[in-house]
């Protein structure tokens, strides 16, 4: 039978339309892309199964390509959400990728880690963020027993390791620990790193800290001063790199920096210089009778020295020879100063004997003024807005602990009666403090007489009044003096917070002895469960014959 040739056209033309209709829906088909939500696990041994979620995935398993580095992985079970494949024998660690056939790769931001039969790993750190001096969990596996295998390290500095089973490891993060890679390494074979967050004090919070450190020895005696950096972070051990320093500041830092084992803090005014006694040396290099009273202007990095007095006392002495073994000579000279406003007061041998000066001038002058104090062994003067506060001994703290009895403290105004604080039976006074901005309230700081002595803070007010205990053995750590000489000292009242440096926390030497301070702080109103650390280390790793006593002072940034 023939066909119609219109008919035969007609077909011609709908085959042609439905060839083009095919070529169009062909050519509009679109390619699947995968993309990568999330993972099971990080840390993978060979044989396990990591479990991927994200979107785009074929529901054949053959389909997905899945790769850690260049090692595929077998995938064993598949739908458009998920896929799970099964890590193969010589994956490497690296970066997560899936294909499609004829599709775009994804990849997985994080680096997948493929931990060996031996190797040490980290699941976990309790708590995810600490501080120094805090103690942390390592939770992972493969870790060796005995703990001496193990070594953690975080930023390069070897944490203190106190506890150990192969999954779980007990550290204490050192002074100088900061952020960082934290690893575990044991018996050499190292485990793949974790970033881990150490927090900081801010240096600066109460103004920029100097402090004064200094050795005494042999040929080698010599004191510095040091401003603080801005970071505890610029202050590792053993690369102590100071913004600014001035050799040979104080040439005999027991006599004219430390006024007993307090070690009361560097005066300032308010304007924010310091100011500090320097005894001349003589032509021997021994203490002369010419005393210098010098003010410390600072700015930015450097520090400026103005001498405000320069004089010879001349060679009078005091004898005092009751209640000692030997007779004390205690030269007629200056032993401490103290600051009310722009008022400096400069307190002559034992006697009741001052002189005054206003640092407002532009040359001050120092005047003579007598009887300050109801008691003519009255030192270690501190000023409230409507009280005066001295301690109270047969001579000044230059010479014993011992001789301070009392902390004792008059009105300013027209009722000068004088009254004791009640110091408890059994501790002796280390020194007292009073700072701006904190009303007739002052610091008290008390060391026991028990075989291992304590110290202790008191916070104590004339409106009370009664002893606040702040801290002590029950809430202080570095509470407990282990031996003759304290290792807390040189403690500073700034703003709400109380610094001091201690050498407690420092690594031991051969001779169990410290090897160096560090600075700490503590809220003033005995809230801190635990001090922090400042500056991880004060004197430099060259310093020989190091004093542990550091003289403080918050001045300008």
């Amino acid at each position: 039978m023939q066909t119609n040739p219109s008919l035969r056209y007609l077909m011609a033309i709908a085959l042609l339309i439905t060839g083009i209709a095919a070529c169009e829906k062909k050519q509009l088909e679109t390619i699947g892309v995968p993309a990568i939500t999330g993972v099971s696990k990080y840390l993978l041994h060979v044989g396990d199964t990591l479990v991927i979620t994200g979107s785009g995935f074929s529901a054949k398993p053959a389909d997905n390509q899945v790769a850690i580095s260049t090692s595929a992985l077998s995938v064993t079970q598949a739908s458009a959400n998920q896929l799970s494949a099964v890590v193969q024998t010589g994956t490497q660690s690296g970066q997560l990728t899936i294909s499609l056939p004829g599709g775009r790769s994804a990849v997985w931001d994080s680096t997948i880690q493929i931990i060996g039969a031996t190797q040490p790993y980290i699941t976990s750190i309790t708590p995810s963020i600490a501080w120094n001096g805090d103690t942390v969990i390592i939770r992972g596996g493969n870790f060796g027993v005995p703990g001496t295998t193990n070594d953690v390290v975080i930023s390069g500095i070897t944490c203190t390791l106190y506890n150990a089973t192969d999954s779980l490891l007990r550290v204490i993060l050192p002074d100088n620990a900061h952020s960082g890679a934290l690893t575990v390494t044991t018996n050499g074979v190292t485990s793949p790193a974790v970033n881990f967050t150490v927090e900081k004090i801010n240096p600066l919070q109460d103004g920029r800290l100097y402090f004064v450190a200094a050795s005494s020895g042999y040929g080698t005696t010599f004191t510095q001063i040091y401003r603080g950096a801005d970071s505890a972070f610029a202050f590792p051990y053993g690369t102590v790199a100071y913004s600014n320093t001035t050799a040979n500041e104080f040439t005999l830092p027991y006599g004219e920096v430390q006024q007993g084992y307090g070690v009361e803090p560097l005066p300032g005014d308010a304007q924010g210089n310091a100011y500090y006694l320097y005894n001349l040396t003589n032509q021997f290099g021994q203490a002369s009778t010419e005393y210098q009273v010098v003010k410390l202007s600072f700015n930015g990095g450097s520090i400026t020295h103005t001498v405000l007095q320069d004089k010879d006392w001349g060679s009078d002495n005091t004898y005092l020879s009751a209640g000692f073994p030997y007779t004390v000579t205690i030269p007629v000279a200056p032993d401490y100063l103290t600051i009310d406003g722009n008022t400096m007061y400069e307190h002559i041998g034992v006697t009741n004997t001052w002189y005054t000066a206003d640092l407002t001038a532009a040359t001050p002058t120092f005047v003579q003024q007598n009887g300050v104090l109801n008691d003519s062994t009255g030192f270690g003067l501190q000023f409230t807005p409507n009280y005066l506060f001295y301690d109270l001994g047969g001579s000044n703290n230059y010479y014993s602990l011992s001789l301070i009895t009392q902390v004792r403290y008059q009105h300013r105004g027209s009722d000068t009666t004088t009254k004791a604080v009640p110091i408890p039976a059994g501790e002796s006074v280390l020194l007292n403090l009073s700072s701006p901005g904190h009303g007739d309230n002052v610091l008290i700081f008390t060391e026991t007489s028990d075989a291992t002595p304590n110290v202790k803070i008191y916070k104590f007010n004339p409106s009370g009044p009664t002893l606040q205990l702040l801290y002590g053995p029950g809430n202080w750590i570095d509470a407990p003096q282990p031996g003759y000489l304290l290792n807390t000292t040189g403690f500073l009242w700034a703003g709400s917070h109380i610094y001091y440096t201690a050498n407690g926390h420092s690594p031991k030497d051969v001779n169990n002895n410290a090897t160096y301070s560090g600075l700490y702080v503590i809220n003033d109103d005995g809230s801190s469960p635990t001090p922090r650390n400042v500056y991880p280390r004060l004197e430099p790793a060259t310093l020989i014959n190091a004093l542990g006593s550091f003289p403080l002072f918050a001045g300008k940034q």
